[in-house]
């Protein structure tokens, strides 16, 4: 499976899960999800795009960045944003992008400053263990 379409897969997973979960709380859904990075700073956008992929003998690691740019949003709504896609990656199926493991999940938001929009940054890992006999 190749990185986009990893990418699209989880992309549109999010698209179809998060606009409950985000209802529930309730806070906006976001006007586009995106695979790259943002293209609009007028919007609420989140993007997921490769961070970095390793291949070894015994496992290959594929890395994503996921970032949410909350334009419009306050500091406490957007910790809810953060704690909703956070879950959300948290909770993601590995066999649907072709990964046994979702590993390690480290994130982060960041308020610029009063006057500026926050944005909520996650970086996911995904692990497939190769059998190292058939390793190339």
């Amino acid at each position: 499976m190749t990185t986009n379409e990893k990418l699209t897969i989880i992309r549109n997973k999010a698209a179809a899960d998060l606009p409950a979960l985000l209802a529930a709380v309730p806070v906006p859904d976001f006007q586009t999800y995106l695979i790259g990075p943002p293209d609009d700073a007028e919007k609420r956008q989140l993007s997921f795009y490769l961070d970095k992929t390793t291949d070894s003998a015994d496992r290959e690691d594929f890395n994503i960045l996921v970032q949410g740019q909350l334009h419009g949003v306050l500091s406490i709504p957007a910790n809810e944003y953060y704690d909703i896609v956070r879950s959300f990656m948290k909770s993601f199926d590995p066999s649907l992008i072709g990964m046994q493991i979702r590993g390690e999940i480290d994130g982060d938001m960041f308020p610029l400053d009063e006057n500026s929009s926050p944005v909520i940054l996650i970086s996911v890992e995904f692990q497939d263990m190769v059998d190292d006999c058939n390793y190339n």
